[in-house]
C-alpha cells in the first residue's frame, strides 16, 4: 500500500464517478473480466472525461484491439500459465 486510494463501484453511473472525484485523477485502471462490463464501463469513463487516460484490462485480443483502436484505451489482456489454473483447484 502506498497510500494510493482505490475505489470499488459501478462506474457506468456518472454520479459514482463524481462521488469518487475521477476528475481530478491522473489515470483509470478498469480490472473487470467481462466484456460487456467492461465496454459499458470504458465508453461511460471516455465520455465523461475525455482527458483522462485509461487502463482497461481486456478478455482476449481481440477485445484488446478494439479498446485500443475505437476508444484510445490501453488495453491489456492477461496472460496466464495453464499451471496457473491448478491453484484454483479445490485440492
Amino acid at each position: 500500500n502506498r497510500g494510493l486510494p482505490v475505489f470499488y463501484g459501478d462506474v457506468s453511473r456518472p454520479e459514482v464517478l463524481q462521488s469518487f472525484n475521477v476528475g481530478n485523477a491522473k489515470m483509470i485502471v478498469t480490472c473487470m473480466s467481462d466484456v460487456e462490463t467492461t465496454n459499458k464501463a470504458v465508453v461511460t469513463l471516455r465520455r465523461l472525461y475525455p482527458h483522462l487516460p485509461i487502463l482497461a484490462r481486456s478478455s482476449n485480443s481481440d477485445h484488446q484491439k478494439r479498446l485500443n483502436n475505437t476508444l484510445g484505451v490501453s488495453a491489456m489482456t492477461p496472460v496466464l500459465p495453464m499451471d496457473s489454473m491448478l491453484l484454483s483447484l479445490p485440492f
